[in-house]
């Protein structure tokens, strides 16, 4: 499972289906006390986009850029919807 797709209609990137992303998301919930049987809101997911994508910049440079560049997610994106 790929942990970024292309954004949707909603502007989102990372794929919170995948296992290890998955993770984080609770953990992201866990962090800023928001109920895990509830989605989040359209604002907090996009800050927790945010952070996936900001992580996996530092770790993987070249990487990311090449995955975002391929995918048309901005990595400065201020939230803003994808394309």
């Amino acid at each position: 499972m790929a942990i970024f797709m292309p954004p949707n209609k909603y502007g989102y990137c990372v794929n919170i289906g995948d296992p290890r992303i998955r993770e984080k998301y609770e953990d992201y919930k866990r962090r800023n006390g928001l109920p895990h049987h509830f989605p989040i809101s359209d604002k907090e997911r996009l800050e927790f986009e945010e952070e996936i994508k900001a992580a996996f910049l530092a770790k993987y440079p070249e990487r990311a850029q090449a995955i975002f560049r391929a995918l048309h997610i901005d990595d400065n994106d201020s939230g803003e919807k994808g394309q």
